[in-house]
């Protein structure tokens, strides 16, 4: 589920001129409407009357929030992973609002359930692919440079 919308600032509220129309929120902020619409007391009056540094809202506390959720989600996954039979990791990469090149990674794997067996896929981790591939690189160039010889030179700088 993608967390950030076309605009990822502006009020919650219902009212007032930095209102930003619904189809451009964040799905973060939605899941806060949502939750006003189906009566959450606490969380209107939170909308209402908080002020904007105590709302939760900002791309920070999104970030560490997902975060924080996924960690239980990441590990449920990979405790499943250890009892499949059979595994792989997949991969999928995307663009995100700031030209970022993201990669998911997911574990594709045959899970018992009852008595039938189905294939999941599970999301374990979102990583930068140029940070991940310079490293990658960088650690490779070492390895090759310090195993064979100080004068053979490696090329796979990012």
């Amino acid at each position: 589920m993608l967390i950030c919308g076309h605009r990822d600032d502006g009020k919650l509220d219902n009212q007032g001129p930095n209102l930003v129309a619904a189809e451009n929120y964040c799905n973060f902020c939605h899941l806060f409407r949502y939750r006003v619409k189906e009566g959450n007391f606490l969380v209107q009056r939170l909308v209402e009357t908080a002020l904007g540094n105590t709302k939760y809202t900002s791309k920070q506390i999104r970030n560490e929030l997902t975060g924080t959720f996924g960690e239980p989600i990441r590990s449920e996954a990979v405790r499943k992973v250890n009892t499949a039979r059979v595994w792989c990791l997949i991969t999928d990469e995307s663009t995100d609002r700031q030209t970022r090149e993201l990669m998911v990674v997911a574990c594709r794997y045959i899970y018992k359930l009852e008595k039938d067996y189905v294939i999941k896929d599970d999301p374990v981790a979102v990583v930068d692919t140029f940070q991940t591939l310079s490293g990658l690189a960088e650690d490779e160039n070492t390895n090759t440079t310090r195993n064979y010889s100080k004068r053979l030179s490696s090329a796979g700088y990012f």
